[in-house]
């Protein structure tokens, strides 16, 4: 809608004059364009490591710091060893639970 109205400010200050004879709709065409930029969120979201029976169930779930520091304790070290990698999605990694 916004752009809409940029584009109907825009067309009104190519043909409207002013009573110097000419229209100043540049701060405004600018003031709108900064409401259309949608505004980045930058959340902090833990990735993980997720392990899948053959069903599709996550049967575990460990934070991928703990995985790459290798801060894991034993029974999810065994439980990795016997998966198999299958793919990263979104910044988690998948395993299959053979």
């Amino acid at each position: 809608m916004k752009i809409l109205l940029i584009n109907l400010l825009l067309s009104y200050s190519a043909y409207s004059t002013d009573i110097d004879g000419t229209t100043e709709l540049g701060y405004n065409v600018e003031e709108l364009l900064a409401e259309i930029e949608n505004p980045v969120m930058t959340m902090k979201t833990q990735q993980k490591v997720k392990i899948v029976d053959a069903e599709g169930n996550v049967v575990r779930e460990i934070l991928k710091s703990s995985f790459d520091m290798n801060e894991m304790s034993a029974d999810e070290h065994m439980t990795i060893s016997q998966s198999s990698y299958m793919f990263e999605y979104l910044g988690d990694s998948y395993y299959l639970m053979d």
